[in-house]
């Protein structure tokens, strides 16, 4: 799978769970690290460990914590896939779950609210002329 070479350390983390066919990562803190598994079903394989206090383990929680108040969309190899994330409490440390799932629709669609308002408001103005 390609990724790009400015790509986070969730995302490289996502692509090499996408190789092996999981369906979820699990990151939770131990010992001064935060070890990354990803999930296929109950059987879980460890594929990182990063110490907390590094750049990349703040940058890592930081991105956890930002796709937890909002999913986020992902293009690995020309496929999207959505990540969901939850937070849980792990002995007063915060524990992830990502879902990694294919996304149904290649393309983000913003649903349109006020549509019916803005074709009340066209079709008024054709009238009026």
């Amino acid at each position: 799978m390609t990724i790009t070479k400015n790509a986070s350390g969730l995302e490289k983390l996502v692509a090499e769970a996408i190789r092996a066919g999981a369906e979820e990562l699990d990151i939770e803190y131990k010992n001064g690290y935060d070890e990354v598994c990803m999930m296929h079903g109950p059987v879980g394989v460890g594929i990182a460990r990063v110490r907390s206090s590094s750049s990349e383990g703040i940058a890592l929680r930081e991105e956890l914590f930002g796709v937890a108040k909002k999913r986020r969309r992902l293009f690995i190899a020309g496929q999207a896939w959505d990540l969901r994330c939850r937070v849980r409490d792990s002995f007063g440390e915060a524990a992830f779950r990502v879902e990694i799932r294919r996304a149904k629709s290649p393309v983000a669609v913003k649903p349109r609210v006020n549509a019916g308002l803005e074709k009340r408001a066209r079709r008024r103005t054709r009238q009026g002329r």
